[in-house]
């Protein structure tokens, strides 16, 4: 039916910063960023063109139309050669996709790294309609993947329409009524404590119902529970500290810090490790409102996240103290936690919405191609389908 051409191996010298052609590898099968080049001739069939249809198998692994021009593809690429009389290439390419999720299926939920071999694919069988009967089926499923894919786009726009609403809202609060209130060095309104990792070898340490927070338990903005417990021999024995409820933890070090200020109102009482800081606020401070205060001053700063070493993320603990803070009184904090807290819940409700509508959009797509290639796929029956989850 088909024939799978293997590209071509490489020696690291042979992979250039700049040449004559491009070498398309896995890594830029669905990304196409960070290309290699090279001046190497080969043979014709270790060159792919706009319009070829290709595999990737190993590691992320799976079908496209190829349309960045002349390149040479990788050894973990499969060129597809096909009698175009008899397979429409667009045909080819929804079995493929279709054929790409029964193979994780075979290899199992939690497989991370999908390997298929070339005879393993060049063994599996495909039902094939006359050429009139596979246009068809193409244009069926043309139609409707356009159709999810808008609404894909719509569902993610009104996503983004609502975040922007809240982050409006946010700017309105901390930068235009900010302005009429007095602010406050951090360091004159907190103290601070920092915390420390128990010893892993000592196992009684880690056999407790203390929570202790870390770098990745700090995406949440309240917390009251983690992932990993110590004892309170850990607390009185070791540098770590437990915090009471009320504090505010502030990620201090680390790559999370790339995706702005990591900071989380205290639940409950918790230990934390020694890339948090804890904030303890005075009475005047409600600590939610601090929560969102500090985040949007640290977000909009120059002078308080910084590089350490090797790249790593880090708030600079000068820079932290001297932060000034827009100091409202304490009934207009509750007042405007309040407003905000409402806005972020209507968010987080409209973004799990988006984010099942999005996914039930995905899940169709393989229905329709389960559909397509057992004989059931109809344009009536697809035009339904796509309208009843778009909308």
């Amino acid at each position: 039916m088909a024939r799978l051409i293997n590209g071509r191996a490489y020696k690291k010298s042979e992979l250039l910063s700049e040449g004559k052609y491009p070498v398309l590898r896995v890594g830029n099968f669905f990304t196409n960023q960070s290309w290699y080049y090279s001046d190497l001739e080969l043979d014709e069939d270790k060159y792919c063109d706009s319009g070829d249809l290709l595999y990737a198998w190993s590691a992320s692994f799976g079908p496209r139309v190829w349309e960045g021009g002349k390149v040479i593809y990788h050894y973990h690429i499969w060129k597809v050669d096909f009698d175009p009389k008899r397979i429409d290439k667009r045909f080819l390419y929804y079995w493929f996709e279709w054929d790409k999720k029964r193979i994780k299926k075979q290899q199992g939920a939690g497989t991370t790294m999908i390997h298929v071999t070339k005879g393993s694919m060049e063994d599996r069988r495909l039902l094939l309609p006359v050429i009139s009967e596979q246009k068809r089926i193409v244009a069926i499923l043309d139609e409707a993947f356009a159709g999810i894919e808008t609404a894909i786009a719509n569902t993610e726009k009104n996503l983004a329409n609502a975040r922007e609403l809240y982050d409006g809202y946010l700017g309105k609060i901390f930068k235009d009524e900010a302005s009429k209130w007095p602010k406050s060095q951090l360091s004159k309104i907190c103290t601070f404590s920092s915390g420390g990792t128990p010893s892993k070898k000592e196992k009684r340490y880690w056999e407790g119902a203390i929570p202790w927070i870390s770098g990745r338990d700090m995406k949440s903005r309240r917390l009251q529970d983690s992932k990993l417990h110590i004892s309170e021999d850990a607390v009185e024995e070791t540098a770590t500290r437990i915090a009471p409820a009320g504090s505010i933890l502030i990620l201090v070090r680390g790559m999370g810090l790339a995706h702005g200020a990591q900071v989380a109102e205290l639940m409950a009482p918790c230990a934390f490790n020694q890339d948090i800081r804890a904030i303890h606020p005075v009475p005047e401070i409600f600590p939610r409102y601090l929560v969102f205060a500090l985040r949007h001053r640290i977000d909009e700063a120059t002078d308080v996240l910084s590089n350490a070493a090797h790249g790593t993320l880090k708030i600079d603990a000068e820079g932290l103290r001297n932060v000034r803070i827009p100091m409202p009184d304490r009934e207009t904090q509750v007042e405007i936690m309040a407003r905000i807290d409402e806005l972020l819940t209507a968010t987080d409700n409209l973004k799990g919405n988006f984010e099942k509508k999005i996914a039930n959009l995905s899940e169709l797509k393989q229905s329709l191609l389960q559909k397509a290639f057992s004989g059931e796929l109809t344009a009536d029956r697809a035009e339904r389908e796509v309208e009843s989850v778009a909308t």
